[in-house]
């Protein structure tokens, strides 16, 4: 299943990640905001599976997750954080745990969060580090299991160890998921991923 961003252009592919790469200001994130029908293309489409994607396109919110830089939260508990436009009742919770536990979040949430899943994070999310608010993104992002996954320099605020297991995670997620990752972390490609400059 590829996602063509124009029929001259580019396409991206599943079975590797695909990775944008370029200096600040370049127009990644625009790019982004294109591929998830937020912006019109100045020329062409972006297509997925024969369907074209704009801001009017239902299919956009459905099969498209997306992990910004700056994870915004809402004062609701862990759950509902990442179970994000869920009634709380009818969360997943062990889908929950289990992206959390894939994500190294859980170990915090249970050891070092008062009420453990049921804390309330808060507006501000002060209770995490940069670098797991991100990872809570990435699950906030896969809780829907999405065909289509954007990530925004995902890995920006992680230590190399954290860095390398989401890299690695995402790797194995691209077999059955569309993976974009826009980041400036040259040296985490490897050869047989699909760059794009």
């Amino acid at each position: 299943e590829d996602s063509a961003l124009s029929t001259s252009i580019q396409t991206l592919k599943k079975g590797r990640l695909n990775v944008l790469v370029g200096p600040t200001g370049s127009g990644k994130s625009t790019f982004a905001d294109i591929l998830m029908g937020l912006l019109k293309p100045a020329q062409g489409f972006v297509e997925v599976n024969g369907i074209k994607i704009s801001k009017d396109t239902q299919i956009s919110n459905k099969c498209i997750g997306y992990v910004p830089q700056e994870v915004n939260f809402i004062s609701r508990n862990v759950y509902e954080n990442i179970a994000l436009g869920v009634s709380s009742d009818k969360v997943n919770r062990g889908r929950v745990e289990l992206l959390c536990k894939a994500y190294n979040l859980h170990d915090k949430i249970v050891s070092n969060f008062e009420f453990g899943y049921e804390t309330i994070l808060g507006i501000e999310g002060a209770m995490l580090s940069g670098g797991q608010s991100q990872r809570l993104g990435l699950c906030r992002a896969m809780y829907k299991e999405p065909d289509f996954l954007i990530l925004d320099e995902p890995t920006s605020a992680q230590d190399s160890l954290s860095s390398s297991m989401i890299w690695e995670e995402l790797r194995k997620l691209s077999k059955d998921t569309l993976v974009v990752i826009i980041s400036h972390e040259v040296g985490k490609i490897k050869s047989d991923d699909y760059v794009h400059y």
